[in-house]
């Protein structure tokens, strides 16, 4: 058992599953309905929701291993070293090199994504949501890319890490910059873009010629929707990693950096609030699901209680 606060390990692992429990449902109820799977700005949801999730699965994984399984002392100067490579296939290392690199670029995609809506507002609803998914499976596949890359170079090289596989000390030096600053940076970089796109919003520069009033409002309302979703992402994952990058490690302590991780993983909250807030659909949807469920077992129960038996003759 790990020697941080339990208490706080504690609270860390309840959100982990707090993100997925009430997260979840969500996203499953949007997929039940064709209407609401097909809409881009659904589409969208979608891809934050599966990256909080993944996140949320694979932090809560780490610290289950690594704070619960594993022996007292495990990260003590004992442990033995052992080549990087040995780690490359460790559920730990997987998910965490993953999911942190995809929930730091998952809102620079959403950003891109508003930045082509403002421009060419016509062009983008025609192409359908299949555009939508591939532009928002680019920050899974770019995590792929980067996490096979990392294999290669740890096979290559002569590095060695703790037999424990502690997935900070999984990037190989090369990589090691990008897997540190990648998340900051990409949050930061949605900035500048949602400048340009309220400076052209507000010039009305771009052309909303063939979109209708409603349209037009609606299209306006996905704007601010997805905006604040970015902010919430500055909030809660681009402060802490600013304080992360400039504290060295050591210095910063388990319990504190436990915190800070707790703070990210409140940005699935941030944004649940904001969907349900934002989208009446949503909101109507996702109290159906627990009402519809609560009525269906209602009417289980009663049916069993007024089954009349026949006796066999």
């Amino acid at each position: 058992m790990s020697t941080r606060s339990v208490p706080l390990t504690v609270t860390m692992l309840t959100e982990c599953a707090l993100v997925v429990i009430v997260t979840a449902p969500l996203a499953i109820a949007i997929l039940a309905k064709r209407a609401y799977k097909e809409r881009k700005d659904h589409v969208t949801i979608l891809f934050l929701i599966a990256a909080d999730i993944f996140y949320a699965l694979s932090f809560g994984y780490m610290n289950v291993e690594r704070y619960i399984f594993r022996p007292p002392g495990y990260n003590s100067s004992a442990v033995p070293k052992v080549p990087a490579s040995d780690c490359n296939f460790h559920p730990t290392c997987i998910f965490m090199f993953l999911s942190v690199q995809v929930l730091g670029s998952i809102n620079l995609s959403v950003a891109v994504d508003r930045l082509i809506a403002t421009v060419w507002p016509t062009k983008y609803y025609q192409l359908g949501p299949r555009a939508s998914v591939i532009l928002m499976s680019v920050p899974f596949l770019v995590a792929i890319f980067f996490y096979v890359l990392n294999c290669i170079l740890n096979y290559t090289s002569e590095e060695v890490i703790s037999a424990t596989c502690p997935y900070y000390s999984f990037p190989h030096p090369v990589l090691d910059p990008f897997f540190t600053y990648h998340r900051l940076v990409s949050t930061a970089a949605t900035i500048p873009i949602y400048m340009v796109i309220g400076f052209l919003l507000w010039r009305r520069t771009v052309r909303h010629r063939n979109l209708n009033g409603r349209q037009q409002s609606n299209h306006l309302a996905i704007h601010l929707t997805l905006a604040m979703t970015t902010l919430a992402a500055v909030i809660f994952m681009m402060v802490p990693d600013i304080i992360t990058a400039a504290i060295p490690r050591r210095t910063l302590g388990g319990d504190f950096r436990l915190i800070l991780s707790c703070v990210v993983l409140g940005k699935a909250f941030a944004n649940f609030a904001i969907y349900i807030w934002r989208f009446r659909e949503l909101r109507t949807l996702y109290i159906q699901l627990f009402t519809k469920s609560f009525q269906v077992r209602r009417k289980t129960v009663i049916d069993m209680s007024s089954n009349n038996l026949t006796p066999i003759k």
